[in-house]
C-alpha cells in the first residue's frame, strides 16, 4: 500500500474535525456560517489606494455577542468602517459596535438581547461619598448614576416612553438611600402631575408648580450655593466632601433640585429662570446640588451648548424624530428606540443602550410611606425674588394685621 493511500484518510479527517469545529464555534457565536466579513468589505470596495482590503485576524466571544478582529490597511481609520456600519447590521442582522483597538478594529456583534422588563428592587447603599444609585441595567451591568463624578443630569422622552417611571426610580431610591438628614429635595413639578408622590416627605423641603416659584427656589439654591463656597473659602476646603471631614463641623447636607418639564421656563419672556439655572448648573458641582432637568420635547432654546457643556448624564428615552434625537444625544438613534424604559444614557462621547427600572405608583407610596411628614411642604407665597433685590421701599406701608379682637370697649359701661 502506498504512502498517499495512507495519509489521504487522515488528510480528510483532519478537514472533518476542523469543519465540525469551526461549525461548532460558529453556532456557539451566533454566526451564519454563509457570512464571510472579508467578502463584505471586498464588496462595498473599503480598500486604500493600494486596492488593499481589510482581512479578518481572528474572532472571538464577548459579552454582549462576538467581535471580528480586522487589520486596517494603511490609509484608512475609523471612520472608514463607520460609513458602512448601517449595511454591516443589515447583513448581519444584528447591531454592532465597531471601535478601534490597538491598531486593528474590532467589530463587536451584538447578538445579547436586553431584558425589556426589570422590576425595581430598593438598591443597597454603597460605602462611597456622594450620592450613588442604579436606574436600569444595560446588556453586561448595571447602570450607575454617580453624582459625585458626574453630577447634573437630563432625561428626555416622549409620553409613553419611560421618562416618568425613571423620574420615580431615582427619587424612591435617593430617599431611601439617603435620610433626611443627608439630603433635601426641591421639587418643581411645572406639569403637576409627576413629582406629587414625593412632595410629603421629610427630605422635601420645597415643592412648587409655577414658573414664578420655580425661579424663587433655583435663586435660593444659587444663593446657597455661593454661601457654601464662602464657607469653603474660610475652611480652606474645595468641595462639601472636604468640609463634611473637617473635625467639629455640622455636615452640610446634599440637595437635588428636580425640574419636571423645563420648557415650560420659557413662558418668562425675561428668561430669568434659565439663566439662573445654568448658573447653579456652573457652578454647584463641589457644593453638594445637583439638578435634574426633564422635557418631552426637547429644544436649542433650552437644551443648548450651555446646558450641555454642563451636564454629565443625558438619559435619552424614545425622542419624536431624529432632530430631537439630535438635540438631545448630539446624532440620531434615540427616534428608533421602542419606548417603555428603553434608552440611552451619554456620559461624555460614550453611550451604552439600557433599560431603566420599572416601578409602579403603588411601589412607590410602600417605599417611600416611613418618611412622609405631617408639615406639607407647601411653596410659601411668592415674595418677588426678594433675595434677588434686598433694597426696601421705604414709601411703601405696611398693612395693619386683621384681626377679630374689639378696640372700642365702652360698650361694657352700659351694662
Amino acid at each position: 500500500m502506498s504512502s498517499e493511500n495512507i495519509l489521504e484518510p487522515l488528510v480528510d479527517c483532519i478537514f472533518d474535525v476542523a469543519k465540525v469545529s469551526k461549525k461548532l464555534l460558529y453556532e456557539l457565536l451566533d454566526i451564519k456560517e454563509q457570512f464571510n466579513i472579508e467578502t463584505f468589505f471586498k464588496t462595498v470596495e473599503l480598500k486604500n489606494k493600494k486596492d488593499q482590503y481589510p482581512k479578518q485576524i481572528k474572532i472571538y466571544s464577548s459579552d454582549k455577542g462576538y467581535i471580528y478582529l480586522m487589520s486596517a490597511p494603511i490609509g484608512l481609520g475609523l471612520s472608514n468602517f463607520l460609513k458602512c456600519k448601517e449595511s454591516l447590521e443589515l447583513q448581519l442582522r444584528h447591531k454592532i459596535d465597531i471601535r478601534e483597538r490597538k491598531g486593528y478594529i474590532e467589530i463587536e456583534v451584538i447578538t445579547k438581547e436586553l431584558n425589556y422588563n426589570i422590576p425595581y428592587k430598593l438598591p443597597i447603599k454603597e460605602k462611597t461619598e456622594g450620592i450613588k444609585f442604579p436606574i436600569g441595567e444595560s446588556l453586561n451591568e448595571k447602570v450607575i448614576l454617580d453624582l459625585k463624578e458626574d453630577p447634573h443630569t437630563y432625561i428626555v422622552g416622549t409620553t409613553g416612553s419611560g421618562k416618568s417611571v425613571c423620574t420615580k426610580s431615582i427619587l424612591t431610591s435617593v430617599s431611601n438611600l439617603y435620610g433626611p438628614g443627608e439630603l433635601e429635595l426641591y421639587l418643581c413639578d411645572l406639569k403637576r402631575v409627576e413629582l406629587n408622590l414625593f412632595s410629603k416627605l421629610k427630605h422635601t423641603k420645597k415643592f412648587v408648580y409655577t414658573v414664578e416659584d420655580t425661579t424663587e427656589v433655583i435663586a435660593d439654591l444659587l444663593e446657597e450655593t455661593n454661601n457654601r463656597y464662602d464657607l469653603f473659602m474660610k475652611n480652606n476646603v474645595t468641595s462639601i466632601f472636604e468640609y463634611n471631614r473637617l473635625p467639629g463641623v455640622k455636615k452640610l447636607k446634599y440637595q437635588i433640585l428636580y425640574v419636571e418639564e423645563i420648557v415650560l421656563l420659557l413662558e418668562d419672556k425675561r428668561k430669568t429662570a434659565m439663566k439662573l439655572l445654568k448658573q447653579l448648573i456652573a457652578i454647584s458641582r463641589a457644593s453638594g446640588c445637583y439638578v435634574f432637568l426633564t422635557t418631552q420635547r426637547p429644544s436649542n432654546d433650552v437644551i443648548d451648548n450651555v446646558v450641555k457643556a454642563n451636564i454629565n448624564n443625558r438619559i435619552v428615552f424614545k425622542c419624536e424624530d431624529s432632530k430631537n434625537s439630535i438635540v438631545a444625544l448630539d446624532q440620531e438613534g434615540a427616534d428608533k428606540l421602542r419606548g417603555k424604559g428603553h434608552g440611552l444614557i451619554k456620559r461624555g462621547s460614550y453611550i451604552v443602550e439600557f433599560q431603566s427600572f420599572f416601578i409602579t405608583d403603588q411601589q412607590v407610596k410602600e417605599l417611600t410611606r416611613k418618611y412622609i411628614s405631617n408639615i406639607k411642604a407647601v411653596k410659601e407665597p411668592y415674595s418677588g425674588y426678594k433675595h434677588l433685590n434686598n433694597k426696601v421701599d421705604s414709601n411703601k406701608k405696611e398693612k395693619p394685621l386683621k384681626t377679630n379682637i374689639l378696640e372700642d370697649l365702652s360698650f361694657l359701661d352700659n351694662i
